[in-house]
């Protein structure tokens, strides 16, 4: 398995409530500062995926644990507002006075509410990748398992992280077992999703992913399905117009239907967005990444010069 490198991977910042806040750092660490949130189950190491990619760009990757994931503490009340408070935090420690937010998969509802919370004059743009997306009127939309998660954790937390703890939880608590597991999770997905992940060294990496997710034990990820289930505590219409959104979405994606991201682009009135004709869920991310990035850098070019 992956194993995370200590001077670019294992950094953490302590927040105001005494949390730890866990991140690693990729691609150029001198250019423009996108904060990576990652999918679900997922961790800070899922950005190392972009790491060469970004190495001769402008762009710096900050990738996240989110609470209860990885290095970064357990937040017994966190929701998706709760984690922009985190962000904003964070690029005050580290005195980073404006950046981009990026989500991919269970990230995207992160980036929304920082698109919400974060006010124009530090956010530069929210950009969605095969994003998760409001689930109410879009529940049809998901596989059977992820559709009964949703609806147990919408209607009964408690049960809902007995549940979890029982069923998923025991095929990750192990690094045998989660290697296990992953490898079984690539073998059910289509060629081109496995063509992608076995790219370099793509499936440790992914194995790695898994496991840092699940490292403290299921409450971290149980919470962000919770999240996803839950009242977001605002609306995609409440995203203002000053903030910059793109989604990013593959038509052939399989864990994360292309409806939710046309949904989530129809909702909001300024959302640039472009759906990928033979795009998977991994496959969307990475094709995608070039297009992305120049739409990036006409914003920051077009803001300087306001």
């Amino acid at each position: 398995m992956y194993q995370p490198n200590p001077e670019t991977e294992e950094f953490t910042i302590q927040l105001s409530d005494g949390r730890d806040l866990g991140y690693a750092i990729y691609g150029n660490p001198n250019g423009h500062p996108i904060f990576y949130f990652h999918g679900f189950p997922g961790s800070r190491i899922e950005g190392k995926m972009f790491d060469q990619r970004l190495k001769d760009s402008p762009f710096a990757l900050y990738a996240f644990d989110r609470p209860g994931i990885g290095n970064s503490s357990p937040h017994n009340n966190r929701s998706l507002l709760t984690w922009a408070d985190d962000i904003i935090q964070f690029a005050d420690n580290l005195k980073i006075d404006k950046f981009t937010v990026l989500g991919i998969s269970g990230g995207g509802p992160y980036a929304l509410a920082c698109a919400k919370k974060i006010p124009s004059n530090r956010l530069v743009a929210t950009l969605v990748i095969s994003g998760m997306g409001p689930i109410n009127g879009n529940m049809k939309f998901f596989q059977p398992l992820l559709r009964f998660g949703l609806s147990l954790a919408k209607k009964s937390s408690g049960l809902f992280r007995l549940i979890y703890r029982l069923i998923l939880y025991t095929m990750m608590k192990t690094e045998k077992r989660v290697t296990r597991t992953v490898q079984k999770m690539i073998l059910d997905m289509s060629p081109d999703e496995q063509a992608q992940l076995r790219l370099g060294n793509g499936v440790e990496i992914f194995v790695a992913d898994n496991y840092y997710a699940y490292v403290q034990g299921p409450l971290g990820t149980a919470q962000d399905i919770e999240n996803y289930a839950r009242d977001w505590g605002f609306t995609l219409e409440d995203i203002p117009k000053d903030i910059p959104v793109m989604v990013i979405h593959g038509e052939k994606d399989e864990i994360v239907p292309v409806e939710i991201g046309k949904h989530v682009a129809e909702r909001i009135s300024h959302c640039y967005s472009q759906f990928y004709p033979n795009g998977t869920h991994f496959a969307t991310s990475v094709e995608s990444l070039p297009h992305i990035l120049s739409k990036l850098l006409s914003i920051l070019e077009s803001k300087t010069k306001e």
